[in-house]
């Protein structure tokens, strides 16, 4: 199978994806969305990150405190309305446990 012609999208989605890498990210739980389709392809294509689907975006923030709080780095992925469902769990996790976030 050919690579597809590049595009803006998917340049894009590269560099995130080689950011995260050189930053250390192992971990990227994500909600499977159709939005940010292009990322969480490049994503799936990396061999240093393991994505792991979840099914709400407040799971996605509980692993990656669980990843910090054992000496990982993960990055959530999610589209933006995604990041009004988490005001609980980054109010009380995140906050409790001191883990970086943003």
């Amino acid at each position: 199978m050919s690579d597809p012609a590049p595009s803006p999208t998917r340049e894009g989605s590269r560099a995130i994806v080689t950011a995260l890498e050189e930053a250390g990210v192992t971990l990227v739980p994500s909600v499977p969305d159709t939005w940010i389709g292009w990322l969480m392809e490049e994503l799936r294509r990396s061999p240093r990150l393991r994505v792991i689907d979840v099914a709400r975006e407040e799971e996605a923030v509980a692993l990656a405190c669980g990843a910090a709080l054992c000496g990982a780095r993960a990055a959530v992925v999610m589209q933006n309305a995604g990041l009004l469902n988490c005001g609980a769990v980054i109010a009380s996790l995140v906050q409790l446990y001191r883990v970086p976030c943003f």
